[in-house]
């Protein structure tokens, strides 16, 4: 019973940190779209920072 509490608890906390780096990622789209270029590239290097990988990420 308590591993099966831990196993939710770690799954739904990883969906969270997840979901927190798509906001971010969202919010330097936004900068980017606006031409605040440098704001937009200090957003994406903290969210590759912290292991977030994806191809749009680094294009």
């Amino acid at each position: 019973m308590k591993t099966k509490t831990i196993v939710i608890v770690a799954l739904l906390l990883k969906s969270f940190l997840v979901d927190a780096q798509q906001v971010k990622i969202k919010r330097a789209d936004k900068d980017f779209e606006k031409f605040a270029y440098v704001d937009a590239i200090k957003t994406y290097e903290k969210v590759a920072e912290k292991g977030y990988k994806s191809v749009e990420l680094f294009q």
